[in-house]
């Protein structure tokens, strides 16, 4: 199990043009006895541009794990098209992590499912695939059924 909260700001500089910091703080749950949280600092640059019903997005994040003591660049390119019923989106992403203390690929996340927003709530549900190596010699990989949900002003 993975539980990520979070808490910051976000102000958009121009129409395409958003930046983004945050305190989170994470924790793994791996059976009934081993937990590991960590605390993180995060910095993200967002730029999206809307095309008619289509949006892309790229963000540049910036992490610095405060609990392990290493840097995370983080790119996430994410495709959303917005059906006809305009409350509906179809989307789909891919993420990638490059870590300081193994300097390489350590972390893909690729993923795509429904959203549905309303003026203030977005409920997205997905499938997601995610491959990790960090400080591992070979790709590990995790697929999930997930649900999140966001309150935006």
């Amino acid at each position: 199990m993975y539980e990520k909260l979070s808490a910051g700001a976000r102000s958009r500089v121009l129409e395409w043009l958003s930046l983004a910091a945050y305190y989170a703080r994470d924790e793994n749950v791996y059976g009934d006895k081993a937990r590991r949280r960590g605390d993180l600092l995060v910095g993200d640059l967002v730029l999206q541009e809307a095309l008619g019903p289509v949006r892309l997005l790229n963000r540049e994040g910036n992490e610095w794990h405060v609990t392990d003591r290493y840097f995370e660049y983080r790119n996430l390119t994410e495709f959303l098209w917005r059906t006809p019923a305009q409350r509906v989106a179809l989307f789909a992403y891919d993420e990638f992590r490059i870590d300081s203390d193994d300097v390489r690929v350590t972390f893909n996340d690729l993923g795509g499912g429904v959203e549905v927003s309303s003026d203030t709530l977005v409920l997205r549900v997905f499938y997601d695939q995610e491959a990790s190596r960090r400080l591992a010699p070979e790709w590990q990989r995790v697929r999930s059924l997930a649900v999140s949900f966001a309150v935006r002003r």
